[in-house]
């Protein structure tokens, strides 16, 4: 199954280039559909001409984003060693709610580049 998903400029550009290997969303309705094996294709805001296909190869689901990223090296997300895994955790709540993280629960995408 094909899957479509936005991204803004910079996490876009670090799945194109490879360096980030795990997209982390909210794990609401659209996102308990992805099963491994499926593919996503981003395309990149505002304008949405830049697009870049990926296959999901694992699934990582916890309640928290404080839990799933915890659980992983900075750098699977793309980031420098050096970046607070803190700031990055905080980033999603520009996005998402509590109330959406507490519903919902949260998933790590771990992706390649087709």
């Amino acid at each position: 199954m094909q899957h479509s998903m936005r991204l803004d400029k910079n996490p876009f550009r670090k799945i194109k280039s490879g360096k980030k290997i795990i997209e982390v969303r909210l794990y609401d309705k659209k996102r308990q559909r992805l099963n491994v094996g499926d593919i996503i294709k981003f395309a990149e805001r505002p304008d949405f001409k830049h697009k870049q296909k990926v296959k999901i190869t694992s699934l990582f689901i916890y309640p928290t984003f404080v839990e799933l990223v915890n659980c992983f090296d900075i750098n699977l997300f793309g980031y420098s060693q050096n970046y607070s895994k803190e700031k990055f955790v905080e980033s999603f709540f520009k996005i998402y709610s509590k109330e959406q993280e507490s519903e919902y629960g949260v998933v790590g995408i771990k992706i390649e580049l087709i």
